[in-house]
């Protein structure tokens, strides 16, 4: 079974918010906070592009009617 384009964001958001949590805990490491930092970049934006490509589709369709 194939992931909505909805699904696969939510997935993302929760990913992101399991690393802000753990920055918020205070425990992470120099290294692993870099490491972890990276990811939340990369996740961030890949949501945005979703949403952007989203946000595209829209507006084709409302000038489309």
């Amino acid at each position: 079974m194939t992931q909505t384009k909805k699904e696969k964001i939510n997935i993302k958001l929760e990913e992101l918010e399991k690393i802000v949590k753990e920055f918020e805990k205070g425990d992470v490491g120099i290294e692993e906070g870099i490491e972890e930092y990276k990811k939340a970049a990369k996740l961030i934006k890949e949501i945005r592009d979703e949403l952007e490509a989203s946000r595209v589709k829209i507006e084709e369709v409302k000038e489309n009617g």
